[in-house]
């Protein structure tokens, strides 16, 4: 026994055996906290991006100094979809001003073919009036949740909303249910 406390006295004050340098950090290092805010901001930064995606607005000074001609063949036949692009808006005030469609009394968009001047795209305006009558329908069904509003005075406020946005030469029905053309003088 002698020998063995010996032995392990003789390694020990050799260096031989060293007991291990163990370090606990239970917080981050002052890097870490700059970096991790640094990488907070970015992550909202590059969410906001990406629920709102949009091309980046060049202007023609810009594209001829990356080497890009607008003239050029290839740039127009890009641009071509963009170009022709129309919002729903735009179509729907197009489609109020032939008379194609018009501002009904309950706050929808209905056809009025009778009237309608021009072609007109039967597939593509049941299309957008069903995407724009769903939109007002969820407008109303929210803003009666929200103000526990009669559905009529709802209604009513959101109507005279409608008609002050209506476009010059609008087609609207009055309250006898005749279409009128919204007049701006």
């Amino acid at each position: 026994m002698k020998k063995m406390l010996f032995v392990i006295a003789c390694i020990t004050a050799a260096g031989c055996v060293k007991v291990p340098t163990i370090v606990m950090v239970d917080r981050k290092t002052a890097l870490e906290e700059q970096v991790d805010v640094g990488f907070a901001k970015q992550q909202g930064a590059l969410v906001q991006a990406g629920l709102s995606p949009r091309p980046v607005p060049y202007t023609k000074g810009q594209l001829e100094a990356k080497g890009i001609h607008p003239a050029g063949s290839t740039f127009d036949v890009v641009l071509r979809p963009y170009r022709s692009y129309i919002t729903d808006q735009e179509q729907l005030d197009d489609l109020l001003v032939r008379r194609c469609v018009g501002e009904a009394t309950d706050c929808t968009v209905q056809e009025t073919r009778q009237n309608c001047v021009g072609k007109l795209d039967e597939a593509a305006v049941t299309r957008l009036l069903q995407r724009v009558n769903l939109h007002r329908r969820q407008v109303l069904a929210l803003l009666g949740s929200k103000t526990g509003q009669p559905v009529d005075v709802i209604r009513s406020a959101y109507r005279k909303h409608i008609l002050d946005m209506l476009v010059c030469g609008g087609q609207y029905q009055d309250r006898d249910g005749k279409w009128e053309v919204k007049r701006c003088d």
